[in-house]
């Protein structure tokens, strides 16, 4: 009795254990598989995502291409112009100098002309005048008289006052000796006629001009790019989706039987 009254309890303990222990093994297989869900959905929303990469990009580019302008663009204008400007040109000069003057003149002038004199000149008049002739005398009253004849030598020595009514016709060489030292104002008035080139030499500073292109411009030449590109590349369209699916049915049939 005692025996069949322990092999009822050791089988009780058996039985007991046994279904603590199915117990727990369900406990742990049914957490186990909510575990492998959760990492087979998260594996494969991980497939659905995006990956964040900066590319950061310092080359240069060539470019050779043709570039169609349609309207006028405004054009910054730093230069110079050097050349050269053909003048032809009448210039009217109107202008007053002082031409300093220094002359000796020494000179003979002929002279042939009419001097009209317009008042007396005195002269002094130094002579002998020879008296040959006969005088009346009228002792006696105006009805008688003696003719007297007188010869004799009369001296003169005096002046004498001269007018002349006419013009002195004067014809001589008379001698000029002037010095000549003064400023002459002189009136400029001519034309200049005028036919060179004139150098232009021009500096055009920040000034803009409007250009316009009637044909296409063929552009060529490097553009160098420094820059920092954000990408975003999906794994769906990487062969990573596919593993990562893979994965997630590996989980999901681990604990099936």
């Amino acid at each position: 009795m005692v025996s069949k009254k322990i092999f009822w309890i050791t089988t009780s303990t058996l039985c007991f254990t046994m279904f603590c222990t199915i117990g727990v093994l369900l406990m742990v297989k049914s957490k186990a598989e909510k575990r492998l869900a959760n990492a087979s959905k998260y594996l494969r929303e991980l497939g659905d995502q995006y990956i964040d990469y900066v590319v950061h990009v310092d080359q240069e580019i060539p470019l050779k291409t043709e570039v169609n302008i349609t309207r006028s663009i405004p054009v910054n204008i730093d230069m110079s112009i050097n050349d050269s400007v053909q003048i032809k040109a009448n210039i009217p000069v109107k202008d007053s100098i002082v031409v300093p003057i220094n002359l000796q003149l020494n000179e003979m002038l002929d002279v042939d002309t009419s001097i009209a004199v317009t008042r007396q000149v005195t002269v002094m008049l130094e002579t002998e005048i020879a008296i040959d002739q006969k005088f009346k005398a009228k002792p006696l009253g105006d009805k008688w008289g003696i003719d007297i004849p007188i010869e004799a030598l009369l001296k003169l020595n005096q002046p004498v006052f001269i007018s002349f009514p006419e013009a002195l016709p004067v014809n001589s060489r008379i001698p000029v000796k002037i010095p000549i030292k003064q400023n002459m104002p002189t009136l400029i008035q001519m034309n200049v006629p005028m036919n060179q080139k004139i150098p232009l030499s021009l500096p055009i500073r920040n000034q803009q001009a409007l250009v316009s292109f009637t044909t296409s411009m063929p552009i060529e030449g490097l553009i160098p790019i420094v820059m920092d590109i954000p990408v975003k590349i999906p794994l769906r369209e990487t062969p990573i989706k596919k593993y990562l699916d893979l994965v997630a049915d590996e989980l999901d049939d681990m604990l099936s039987f």
